[in-house]
């Protein structure tokens, strides 16, 4: 179940990426229980799945922090990640290419990171990503084709359309314009 967020409480992230998706999962915790607020995964683009795994987490932490700008903006958020890659690229000084453009995109936000201890909001952003990879599924589509005799003039001689759907019936229609009395 999904918790609205409170502001006086820290937010946690939980990031993770896969070959060809990435995940993640916006918790706070309540009462010593973590809450979840918002989840996201998106596909990765073609190019972006030739990402090294460091790139793929930092772009995972970039498109949610971007997402979810309204909540991590004024609050202190930690990011969860198996890789200890975060906390490196968090540390680190200054990036060319990419990486650093989104770590200077990050640099607005009061982002800390913690390794990952439990793995409860981590499990989630697992699945989220796991179930964000394209399943191998192939659908045949039959389509329907229309012919059109192309008729037209102004006199009204009228138009022929012709409908094949795809189990091979036929619906044939003739629409003949009506005449307006003294024209």
């Amino acid at each position: 179940m999904m918790a609205p967020p409170r502001l006086d409480l820290p937010f946690i992230i939980y990031i993770s990426a896969d070959d060809v998706s990435i995940g993640s999962v916006l918790i706070q915790e309540v009462g010593g229980k973590e809450q979840v607020v918002h989840y996201l995964s998106r596909r990765l683009l073609d190019a972006e799945t030739r990402y090294s795994e460091m790139e793929r987490l930092c772009l995972c932490l970039y498109f949610t922090c971007t997402k979810l700008r309204h909540y991590l903006l004024n609050a202190e958020t930690l990011v969860v990640c198996k890789a200890d890659i975060i906390k490196y690229m968090l540390s680190a000084p200054i990036l060319k290419g990419r990486l650093g453009k989104w770590m200077f995109a990050l640099s607005e936000f009061d982002i800390k990171f913690r390794p990952a201890k439990a793995v409860k909001g981590q499990a989630l952003a697992d699945l989220i990503t796991e179930r964000s990879a394209p399943q191998t599924c192939f659908v045949n589509i039959n389509t329907w084709t229309m012919y059109f005799d192309g008729s037209t003039c102004n006199d009204g001689c009228g138009v022929g359309i012709l409908i094949v759907c795809p189990w091979g019936g036929r619906i044939s229609v003739r629409l003949s314009p009506t005449r307006k009395a003294n024209q």
